[in-house]
């Protein structure tokens, strides 16, 4: 059970990873919207799954995306008050699987 929720997770995270990568065709409003929730709910889970590579890929290129469209002042306010709520907890009863030592 718990590795097939882990892998569902993989899936959704590898998912968003390629929408990052395309989001450049999307409109600045959807982008957006993409980024929003990339940050708040995608970037935590793969940090918590330590895949610090996609992390750092989807960082990046949220980070350009919030530059192409944010002067330096109003960065902050890319996203609002409510895109920070706390982080639904889907993950939080799944650990990557553990390999068997033999």
């Amino acid at each position: 059970m718990v590795t097939k929720k882990y892998d569902q997770l993989l899936i959704k995270l590898f998912d968003r990873l390629h929408n990052v990568l395309t989001i450049h065709a999307r409109s600045p409003e959807k982008q957006k919207k993409v980024i929003t929730e990339t940050l708040v709910e995608f970037l935590p889970i793969a940090a918590h799954f330590s895949l610090f590579q996609v992390e750092s890929t989807i960082g990046a290129v949220c980070s350009d995306v919030i530059s192409k469209y944010c002067c330096v002042e109003s960065k902050v306010e890319f996203m609002s008050k409510e895109d920070f709520q706390p982080l639904s907890l889907v993950f939080r009863n799944v650990a990557a699987p553990t390999q068997n030592q033999d």
